[in-house]
């Protein structure tokens, strides 16, 4: 059941392509970045013990009646290689992430089958309409979803007894469906963009665990 509507196998397993599909590119980038990510801890820890050994040099130089001096630079130096090392991890970190975003949204893409996409517009139109809760919505997609969208319309309304007016300008996506009240006041965006973007904290916590994993 979804939202009181049943919904075909078919659908269902259309359905959960998108989230599916980022699933799976977190679970890759996880692997792939888990090897990248340990040579960058690995070259971070490597910086920081040349330089506390550096530092320790230096500050031996420093006569004895500078001991405060001599700690003080000690401490300058690592806490300069912490800063660097922390950079370092966090340019691999974001790396990573836009990495896997852009490996979700090309495979979102490449979903031409027309029977897997009407099940997955038809599963972001449910959502939004449940979003919405509104009896009259306005929807649009795609150039290239346009005619499936329009295949799935009549049946959706008939299950969640709304009735849904698609509007012929095409809105800027891969993949996904934009839904709005009639007045314009709700708006629901259920494009793959804005799905993906949501899992933007999820793929950065799971990168950066790897980090003190």
């Amino acid at each position: 059941m979804y939202g009181g509507v049943d919904v075909k196998t078919r659908d269902t397993l259309a359905s959960i392509t998108l989230d599916k599909v980022i699933n799976d590119v977190i679970k890759e980038a996880l692997s792939e970045y888990k090897t990248v990510l340990e040579k960058a801890k690995q070259e971070a820890y490597s910086t920081l013990e040349l330089n506390a050994q550096e530092a320790g040099k230096r500050a031996a130089e420093i006569a004895e009646d500078g001991r405060r001096r001599r700690e003080s630079l000690k401490q300058r130096i690592i806490s300069l290689a912490e800063i660097n090392a922390r950079n370092k991890s966090m340019e691999v970190l974001e790396d990573g992430i836009n990495s896997a975003i852009q490996e979700a949204l090309k495979r979102i893409e490449n979903i031409r089958d027309k029977k897997e996409l009407g099940g997955v517009l038809k599963n972001l139109l449910n959502e939004a309409i449940e979003a919405i809760q509104a009896k009259e919505i306005i929807v649009q997609t795609n150039s290239r979803s346009y005619e499936v969208l329009r295949d799935i319309v009549g049946e959706v309304q008939k299950e969640r007894g709304v009735k849904i007016t698609i509007d012929d300008a095409p809105v800027q996506t891969i993949c996904g469906v934009r839904v709005r009240s009639v007045d314009g006041r709700i708006v629901y965006d259920n494009t793959a963009e804005t799905r993906v973007a949501r899992f933007r904290q999820v793929i950065r916590r799971e990168l950066a665990s790897l980090f003190t994993g």
